[in-house]
């Protein structure tokens, strides 16, 4: 009897101490007695790169709350993020490097709604300068701009130098710029110097109409039309590199600018960054400077366009709270100082970021100037089918740069796809 009462109060003890242990139990999101809590956030290399610095001090400031931070190649990106959301929650935060995978994402229910969160905190979105009000879809927020992308007239300025031509200015025009390519573009083989060079990306084919306010979801395409042929002719005509190539052989924009013999390029605020920590680095020499991107006759000088670099937060995340704390320190004034530093644009400004802006040792005079007194195009609109209805523009489009399609073939096709695509 003694033997069956002691070994009943045994059991009970060894139940008592197994659901007090299971109680603490550590896991990686910060149950009771874990520590901190982990927030995993994921992004493509590059962006990793430059959130390190931010992504540590966050680290150093917060006991409570780490961020672990999950990373890709940039060209793989896309679809690890897209295998990764649909296997669950296996991350907490997450970077989009467009706004039509953001689009594409938060249609898909992937992005966490916002406006709660925005509510409780007490989110103040001023200092977004009306980014916020560009993504929103359906009236709701899927997420908070890291930054965001605008776009200028990039130039080497010893190229210039040693043709003894003027610099690019502010106020020139598409036609004028053509000029000053063909003007630049010289010599043959390991001599060559190229007037300018145009990555191949959807937007850029459809530079000048996105200055005039038309996106691929306007009723009227006549403006994608005449940017596609304005691209064509300058490819037609030598003073660019040569559209294939640069196709076949994936050419890169910053490696073809830093190799120094391109004269002109058009290219978003980010390649600014890169070239002053290259430079730094010992990675090239070329002597640059930035100015307004052309603008097409009629448009105001100073008009570009560009768009938010988006940061969300899993829909299925178990570690709400947590992962708000880290979206809005990347995305608030401490991250947005830690890209001005870095020569990046940042969503959010406000006087302490402009301050910083343009100020890293190497930085061109140009930079501030330009990148932060212009007009601002949104690139695209957001909502569904933004990526399916881009794809369609970007394929057809190249079919007319390759020569299968005429231009007027290449326009109807466009028409008739992108209606389908609109209509899913």
């Amino acid at each position: 009897m003694k033997f069956k009462k002691v070994l009943s109060l045994v059991l009970v003890a060894s139940v008592a101490t197994s659901l007090f242990v299971g109680c603490g139990k550590k896991d990686d999101k910060g149950a009771a007695g874990s520590g901190p809590s982990t927030v995993k956030v994921m992004l493509w290399a590059t962006e990793a790169k430059n959130q390190k610095a931010v992504i540590d001090q966050f680290n150093n400031e917060n006991k409570d709350t780490k961020i672990e931070v999950v990373e890709a190649p940039d060209n793989e990106y896309p679809d690890k993020l897209t295998v990764t959301l649909a296997s669950g929650n296996d991350v907490d935060v997450f970077g989009t490097n467009n706004v039509s995978t953001y689009a594409d994402l938060a249609t898909k229910k992937q992005c966490l709604d916002l406006g709660e969160l925005i509510d409780k905190n007490k989110l103040d979105l001023k200092n977004y300068n009306g980014l916020t009000d560009d993504m929103k879809i359906d009236g709701k927020l899927y997420g908070l701009p890291v930054r965001k992308t605008a776009w200028a007239l990039y130039y080497n300025k010893d190229l210039f130098d040693k043709a003894g031509v003027a610099y690019p200015k502010d106020d020139m025009t598409w036609v004028e710029f053509r000029n000053l390519a063909k003007q630049m573009t010289k010599g043959d083989g390991a001599d060559k110097t190229w007037g300018t060079f145009i990555q191949t990306w959807d937007n850029l084919y459809q530079l000048s109409a996105l200055q005039k306010g038309k996106t691929i979801f306007s009723e009227d395409l006549k403006a994608q039309k005449e940017s596609i042929q304005f691209l064509n002719d300058l490819y037609k005509d030598g003073s660019a590199s040569n559209w294939g190539t640069n196709k076949s052989t994936s050419a890169h924009y910053r490696a073809a600018f830093e190799k120094g013999n391109i004269a002109m390029m058009p290219m978003g605020d980010f390649l600014a960054g890169s070239l002053i920590s290259d430079k730094a680095a010992g990675k090239h020499n070329v002597n640059w400077d930035v100015v307004s991107l052309p603008h097409p006759e009629g448009v105001a000088a100073k008009t570009t366009f560009g768009t938010a670099t988006p940061m969300s937060i899993n829909a299925k995340t178990k570690n709400k709270d947590a992962a708000w704390k880290v979206l809005s320190y990347l995305t608030g004034e401490k991250g947005a100082i830690n890209s001005a530093k870095l020569g990046i644009l940042p969503g959010y400004i406000n006087d302490e970021v402009n301050k910083v802006y343009g100020s890293a040792e190497g930085t061109p005079a140009g930079v501030a100037k330009t990148f932060l007194n212009q007009k601002v195009v949104p690139e695209l609109p957001v909502g569904k089918n933004v990526k399916s209805t881009l794809k369609v523009f970007y394929e057809q489009s190249e079919l007319y740069y390759i020569g299968k399609n005429d231009l007027d073939t290449t326009m109807s096709n466009i028409e008739n796809q992108r209606k389908a695509e609109m209509a899913k």
